[in-house]
């Protein structure tokens, strides 16, 4: 079975990537913020600029629901397994594939 896997813009430097209908995950520039997995989802606290902030708060506005960014990439990569870091850069890219469930 595959998933197919598809780049939303959702203003400049701010994108989501959606796995079929389980997965979606939010990118500020090229850096993974947020991933939800059916209805957990999991965001960053900001570790970077006042413009990630704000598309960190356009996710999820309440800063104490917030999470380690370690977390979240820990988060991803059990969902990638060893596969993730190609698949993130084709995603930061805008590239649409399949992935193989």
């Amino acid at each position: 079975m595959f998933t197919y896997v598809k780049k939303i813009e959702l203003s400049k430097n701010f994108h989501m990537i959606t796995l079929g209908n389980r997965v979606t995950m939010w990118f500020s520039y090229e850096t993974i913020v947020a991933i939800r997995i059916d209805d957990r989802q999991f965001v960053s606290e900001n570790e970077w600029s006042n413009t990630t902030g704000k598309h960190l708060n356009a996710i999820e506005p309440n800063k104490k629901n917030r999470v380690s960014h370690k977390v979240i990439l820990t988060v991803a990569k059990r969902v990638f397994s060893s596969t993730f870091d190609k698949h993130v850069e084709k995603m930061a890219k805008g590239i649409d594939f399949y992935i193989k469930d």
